[in-house]
């Protein structure tokens, strides 16, 4: 019997939080049956993960390395790589989470029980004390409330989430790269799935820990996040609509969203202001930031979040 389960790790220079990730990993591959393998793809042109992935080679964990920069092409060679091994599922983590105990097998569980396209599990968030005051105020890091066990949901992050390889394949879909730099091909790829009318499953048993580090735990880096959230939405959203007459719709009710949330943040500054309520200043800042986003989508601008500074080139 071939591998049903596939475990992909996208990586980009992280060989530290990587091999945390392996460890962990290793430990749950044996929670299912037959066990799963473990797949690296390495998003280094020079492959740089090699060495921690091929330090644990023979216990069950393969390396590929994807030359395209971007998100969506290193998930998409997983795809690739999972089906060429016979795998029936692909389980996508981040390099810098830790899996909890039971994680994997909860996934699996709720995939196999329900008959679900897609599965997703919860990302919580770890600070480092000590935390900024505004860092603190805004509840950025704060778990999203109200997803419940076994629930559905429209769309899901690749943080923590299992696919139905048959089922994508079936529907023709893949991650779209023109969202690889941008961010979004996740959000993009799980709204595709769900408007085909497929499924994805919360399971709220298969926890990750997401270690913040100092750098994202500031509130400049929360304010770009939301604005380039808000920007990929709407590209997103204009993406998914068919045809002229629905793409104006489309358009018309983001223009809208994006309006809403620039006032209301601004009036939530104004309310801030006169009653000096931090956590009122922080949710005005983020609106400001998302509203703005949004609007920038519906122009047509985009974020490249996750593009790579042009290499030093010495001489003329």
């Amino acid at each position: 019997m071939g591998t049903p389960v596939v475990v992909a790790v996208a990586t980009y220079r992280r060989p530290l939080q990587l091999a945390a990730l392996l460890d962990a990993l290793l430990r749950q591959v044996d929670d299912v049956r037959p066990p799963a393998r473990v797949l690296v793809v390495d998003n280094d042109p020079d492959g740089g993960a090699r060495a921690v992935a091929e330090a644990v080679a023979g216990l069950g964990i393969d390396y590929v390395r994807e030359p395209r920069p971007g998100l969506a092409a290193v998930r998409n060679r997983a795809l690739d790589a999972a089906a060429d091994v016979g795998a029936r599922a692909v389980v996508f983590v981040d390099d810098d989470e830790v899996p909890q105990p039971g994680w994997l097998a909860a996934l699996v569980a709720m995939w196999e029980r329900t008959g679900a396209d897609a599965v997703a599990g919860p990302s919580r968030k770890v600070l480092a004390p000590p935390v900024d005051a505004w860092v603190r105020a805004s509840g950025f890091f704060l778990p999203r409330p109200g997803r419940t066990h076994g629930a559905t949901v429209p769309a899901a992050a690749t943080h923590n989430l299992l696919f139905d390889l048959d089922r994508l394949r079936d529907r023709g879909l893949r991650f779209d790269e023109r969202f690889g730099l941008t961010g979004g091909e996740d959000t993009m790829l799980t709204h595709a799935l769900t408007a085909a009318g497929g499924t994805i499953r919360w399971c709220e048993d298969a926890l990750v820990l997401d270690p913040v580090p100092p750098q994202r735990a500031t509130r400049a880096w929360v304010l770009a996040r939301e604005h380039r959230t808000g920007c990929t939405w709407s590209a997103v959203h204009l993406t998914l609509a068919h045809g002229v007459r629905a793409g104006a719709v489309v358009r018309l009710h983001l223009t809208a969203l994006g309006a809403a949330l620039v006032v209301r943040g601004g009036v939530l500054r104004l309310v801030a202001a006169a009653s000096r309520s931090d956590v009122t200043r922080a949710r005005g800042d983020r609106d400001v930031a998302r509203g703005t986003g949004v609007l920038r989508g519906v122009a047509g601008g985009e974020v490249e979040e996750y593009a790579r500074p042009e290499p030093v080139r010495s001489g003329r």
